[in-house]
């Protein structure tokens, strides 16, 4: 994605799916700028705390290189990508600001403290953070 522009990767697809996508540019480009930026490396928050997007909780080389040991998922859309890998606490609710987290606190907070002994935890966030739900969490 850092060399290539997202009208080239309309035309490219318009090759191979055979139909015109120039009314969906918009989309196209506000969804390549989205992958763009959650390629960021995540965010160390605290030195036991790391949180990002479900892209860096798809990338087994940052999750290792972070020593990351424990995965919080508080999101619906994202999935546990490397469950052989890593332990993963699961709060499963949609991503929206009406996503009820406080019923989840205290599982939540105990399997924080449970890693911190173990290594860094690492939550991601969904595109839209609608519920902030590892925010809210912390």
């Amino acid at each position: 994605l850092d060399s290539v522009t997202s009208k080239e990767i309309r035309q490219a697809l318009e090759l191979r799916l055979g139909c015109p996508l120039q009314q969906y540019r918009d989309f196209i480009d506000n969804q390549m700028l989205l992958l763009m930026a959650q390629q960021d490396r995540a965010s160390r928050i605290f030195p036991h705390l790391y949180l990002g997007s479900e892209w860096n909780a798809a990338n087994l080389e940052e999750l290792q290189k972070n020593r990351v040991s424990h995965i919080l998922n508080m999101a619906r859309e994202i999935d546990n990508f490397f469950p052989e890998r890593f332990t993963y606490y699961n709060v499963r609710v949609w991503d929206e600001e009406s996503a009820q987290l406080l019923p989840h606190w205290k599982e939540t907070h105990r399997f924080i403290e449970d890693a911190r002994s173990s290594g860094p935890l690492y939550a991601p966030t969904t595109a839209s953070c609608a519920s902030y739900g590892p925010t809210r969490a912390f």
